[in-house]
């Protein structure tokens, strides 16, 4: 694309919405409205019973807000109204997974029941839908180490879960 490394973090590298650049709201919503709602209801909603889709929404929104951090089923309980309980969480979470969207990393445990009961590490897929979903400006995103550094973890995290679903790398 001929993008520096800081427009590559940001911006994600669909081919798309590359052309869209240079008109940062027009890009954002083409991100949302072409790729998250696309496949949201195309890939998720049509292929699986999904009882809560409202919930699924919020939960994609949550997932990339937190990207690069650990939040426990409890503390996203806690954040999504009329949530069910954590296995709705983890199977949506699942399905969004097989989406291509989102996906929440389990620790590493020799048992599997341990590494099933832990607090997942929530990635992205793709920057895209991490900043596509903020509202900020790559000046303003830039500007803000916290959330800079999230996005820079992010994007290795969705190098390493894209390696992961392709079986190049297994991800704990």
């Amino acid at each position: 694309f001929g993008w520096s490394l800081d427009q590559y973090l940001f911006y994600g590298g669909y081919p798309g919405a590359a052309p869209l650049i240079r008109q940062p709201q027009r890009w954002a919503r083409y991100v949302s409205d072409s790729l998250i709602e696309t496949s949201i209801a195309r890939d998720v909603l049509l292929l699986s019973r999904v009882d809560k889709p409202a919930l699924l929404r919020r939960l994609f929104e949550l997932a990339c807000r937190y990207s690069g951090q650990i939040l426990s089923y409890t503390k996203m309980l806690g954040q999504l109204q009329d949530a069910g309980n954590a296995t709705t969480l983890a199977h949506y979470l699942d399905l969004l997974a097989g989406a291509g969207m989102v996906c929440g990393l389990q620790k590493y445990a020799g048992d599997v029941a341990r590494q099933r009961g832990s607090s997942p590490k929530l990635q992205v897929f793709n920057t895209a839908l991490l900043t596509a979903t903020s509202g900020l400006s790559l000046a303003e995103a830039r500007a803000d180490p916290e959330f800079w550094g999230r996005l820079v973890e992010s994007a290795v995290g969705a190098h390493l879960a894209n390696a992961a679903a392709e079986g190049d790398v297994a991800l704990y």
